[in-house]
């Protein structure tokens, strides 16, 4: 059975929730133990996993030794914002509406430093563990500052080095993330960006351009790729005003390390990995030969 210790509980209010779940069979016991064990101060808030079959010291110990139960909540490479609250809501932890509201929630992106106007690249991938009580809120705070963990000084240093700032180096990673089926590829497929970038080149992403279009399925048609869109590195230079999905740290560090190569093109070979060219002639005859051994 599940018995929830809010924050700042006392002991008799703890008691008092025990014996109305039934966990104990009235209150004075609970309170007699807790006085003889000279405990004064708050226990630790979480969920615990108790029974009727427990005796008050059993009941009590377990509280004590902060025997919390944990959710483990993933959160996988590549996902896009829109996606976390049907996600977070599945785990039942909090609803679909209360997460997706805090996701839009201004003020909350100001409280954690967040300039952007999106949560979009700020939530990093990786396997976090909660427990009740939570909210919304409580968990994007909790993502948000174990996240910046992961950033450490000498990334921020590097990120100065090549001249930008870490929401486009976020940026950058985020089209690797959904660019990049095979991890291995991650800093080869970042050197193009890169190299695209210092010529002024078009960054020619079509990840960017669905995210834009927010059509994430089916082929893309002539008139997607003339979309008048901040997210169409087709027709625009540069890089896109936000990421385009929440990327891994590796991702990450792709970004900052990019390969040494003089590639400006890649297509993909149709087991996902990519073929990559530096001239457009090299690019051209990739695309005939992978076409005509992909026609579908």
């Amino acid at each position: 059975m599940s018995f929830l210790v809010e924050k700042g509980a006392s002991i008799q209010k703890i008691a008092d929730q025990l014996a109305q779940q039934g966990l104990v069979k009235n209150t004075w016991s609970v309170n007699l133990i807790a006085k003889l064990k000279k405990i004064k101060g708050p226990l630790v808030a979480g969920e615990y996993k108790l029974s009727p079959g427990m005796t008050p010291h059993q009941v009590l110990d377990a509280i004590l030794e902060g025997k919390i139960v944990y959710y483990d909540v993933v959160i996988p490479d590549g996902i896009r914002v829109d996606e976390v609250p049907r996600l977070i809501g599945a785990t039942g932890l909090v609803s679909e509406q209360d997460m997706a509201a805090a996701l839009s929630d201004r003020a909350l992106m100001v409280d954690v430093s967040i300039s952007a106007g999106s949560f979009e690249g700020y939530l990093l991938p990786t396997t976090y563990k909660f427990t009740r009580p939570i909210d919304a809120r409580g968990m994007i705070v909790r993502m948000r500052n174990e996240g910046q963990k992961e950033i450490t000084d000498k990334m921020i240093e590097r990120t100065i080095d090549l001249g930008f700032t870490f929401h486009q180096v976020l940026t950058i990673a985020s089209i690797i993330e959904k660019q990049a089926s095979v991890r291995r590829e991650r800093p080869t497929i970042s050197s193009v960006m890169h190299n695209r970038l210092k010529i002024g080149m078009p960054l020619q992403s079509e990840p960017t351009l669905r995210y834009g279009l927010k059509k994430f399925d089916g082929p893309l048609t002539q008139q997607d790729l003339s979309a008048q869109s901040a997210y169409n590195t087709f027709q625009n230079t540069g890089l896109p005003p936000t990421p385009i999905c929440n990327p891994s740290i590796k991702a990450i560090e792709a970004a900052l390390y990019p390969a040494d190569t003089d590639f400006l093109y890649f297509v993909p070979r149709g087991d996902g990995t990519h073929e990559f060219s530096s001239s457009l002639k090299e690019h051209t005859k990739a695309v005939a030969k992978y076409r005509a051994l992909n026609p579908n």
